[in-house]
């Protein structure tokens, strides 16, 4: 688990090393009022934002945890709208 901690946390933080164009734009680590995604990215062209949380869990609460996820992430949309 710990070698999978390390290789994500290198992966994210070879995000961070990524430039934004006029069209896209990466950034790590946001923190938002209702939750903190890991990867926060702005569609500059098409106005869209897509937020990415990367977690570990145990498969018999997967049900539980997507849907507490899910609730959570649906505060946050109507926050920001």
């Amino acid at each position: 688990m710990f070698l999978t901690y390390l290789m994500l946390h290198s992966f994210i933080s070879s995000l961070q090393k990524i430039i934004g164009n006029n069209e896209v734009e990466i950034k790590t680590d946001i923190k938002l009022p209702n939750n903190r995604p890991e990867l926060f990215i702005y569609d500059k062209k098409k106005e869209e934002i897509t937020l990415i949380e990367v977690g570990i869990t145990n498969q018999d609460i997967l049900q539980t945890v997507e849907s507490e996820k899910m609730r959570q992430y649906d505060l946050l949309a109507n926050e920001l709208a």
